[in-house]
């Protein structure tokens, strides 16, 4: 027993040293290995090297692995989506069951905020309720977009809720959503057709045919007038 305890701590100085300052987990792992192999045989524990600190090893080396995956799949959907600072992807949430991909967006607190009558810098209020817009689709999986709009602190116009990149004031689907649907609908032999491929009904398909008439008229420019009558 006395030479299995003195492998035990040399497994766990072996394992402090690797690790740097993740050794401290590594040394608490190792005790309880160590108290529940007083329990085994030592057949037992010669099959995994080092005991409970070899397992524990493991866990924390797959959560860090975990961790790493998840920033990635943020950088990766910040970057579909075109969302950079002050915005960033907190959140991706997979919903095999419903079909769906969501998506929480959060503004990074720390960063101005803008008045959106004014434009002048200010505080930032609160935040309003969440809100959902649907994005294009992640292949056959339904995507939507969840967030909090802050609202900002002017001293001119009061609390106002800034708007959002993505999406029109008021509005229930991205601008790229709107833009795909509208090509879909052009594209359509009826619009029952297109709405029957977006997944909408008639009234909504009609409102953003409307919504992207009144974009193209307010990015047209007037030409100077060179004769009149």
């Amino acid at each position: 027993m006395a030479n299995a305890s003195k492998i035990c701590e040399k497994n766990a100085f072996l394992g402090w040293k690797r690790l740097g300052g993740i050794g401290v987990l590594w040394l608490i792992a190792t005790a309880v290995g160590r108290t529940a192999s007083r329990r085994t045989s030592l057949r037992c524990r010669s099959a995994a090297p080092g005991g409970g600190f070899w397992l524990a090893g493991k866990a924390v080396f797959a959560r860090l692995a975990g961790m790493s995956m998840d920033t990635e799949l943020q950088k990766h959907y910040a970057l579909l989506l075109g969302i950079g600072s002050p915005w960033e992807v907190k959140t991706v949430e997979l919903k095999l069951g419903e079909k769906k991909v969501e998506i929480e967006l959060g503004w990074q607190w720390g960063q101005s905020a803008k008045c959106p009558e004014c434009g002048a810098a200010c505080s930032i209020h609160d935040c309003a309720p969440e809100r959902t817009w649907r994005h294009l689709d992640t292949m056959q999986f339904t995507t939507l977009i969840r967030a909090q709009a802050p609202r900002a602190d002017c001293c001119v116009h009061g609390v106002k809720t800034m708007p959002v990149p993505w999406a029109e004031p008021q509005g229930r689907f991205t601008l790229l959503f709107e833009r795909f649907a509208v090509e879909v609908l052009l594209a359509s032999g009826s619009v029952s057709q297109g709405c029957q491929l977006l997944g909408i009904g008639w009234e909504t398909a009609h409102a953003m045919m409307g919504r992207a008439v009144q974009r193209g008229l307010e990015r047209r420019q007037l030409e100077a007038l060179k004769h009149l009558g």
